[in-house]
């Protein structure tokens, strides 16, 4: 099941309908990431994973928008 992204007030659910928050964090297909807040040069600011490997995505592109949430950064600690 894909995420479900509502562009008009930028809230993306995970597989199960949990929003995806700022810090949550996140798999798909064994790729996994943190979710953060970012921003480019056009001056779009949302939310975006930061992967394990390495690199950035927009969180609805993360890898192929089948994500699941699988725990917080603040719980890890």
């Amino acid at each position: 099941m894909k995420a479900s992204v509502n562009y008009s007030s930028y809230e993306i659910k995970d597989d199960l309908g949990k929003l995806i928050r700022e810090g949550d964090l996140v798999e798909d297909d064994g790729t996994k990431g943190k979710v953060v807040t970012g921003g480019n040069s056009h001056g779009k600011i949302g939310l975006g994973v930061e992967y394990e490997a390495g690199g950035y995505d927009w969180l609805d592109v993360f890898p192929n928008g089948t994500l699941h949430v699988y725990g917080h950064e603040e719980a890890e600690k």
